[in-house]
């Protein structure tokens, strides 16, 4: 496992290796997996509210929900393009950072 994040006192997700993301939504005593359909290592995970979340890969994806999980957008990456970090820097503003001094920068 790679990173986690809470967006309240009981609702959190875990990523990690093989595409794994796992919801908590009892403040960490019972875990859920959810499915990504991506096998890649998950490295950053970040929700901006309860339903809208955003993870990276270290293959250069992109995933996204609007529904808390449940499900996943998948934007492809690159073999060679690693993403590790996510960083919501301001209310409209979202920072990936990746291999040799890659930064991506969205507005949300």
């Amino acid at each position: 496992l790679k990173d986690i994040t809470f967006v309240n006192k009981n609702t959190g997700y875990i990523c990690g290796a093989g595409g794994e993301i796992f919801k908590t939504t009892g403040a960490g005593s019972t875990w859920k997996k959810l499915e990504t359909k991506v096998f890649s290592g998950l490295v950053s995970i970040l929700f901006l509210d309860p339903q809208k979340g955003i993870c990276v890969s270290n293959k250069g994806e992109i995933l996204e929900t609007d529904n808390g999980g449940e499900q996943w957008s998948i934007y492809p990456g690159n073999n060679y393009l690693s993403l590790n970090r996510l960083v919501k820097a301001a209310q409209s503003a979202l920072y990936i950072s990746g291999f040799n001094g890659l930064i991506l920068k969205t507005n949300l």
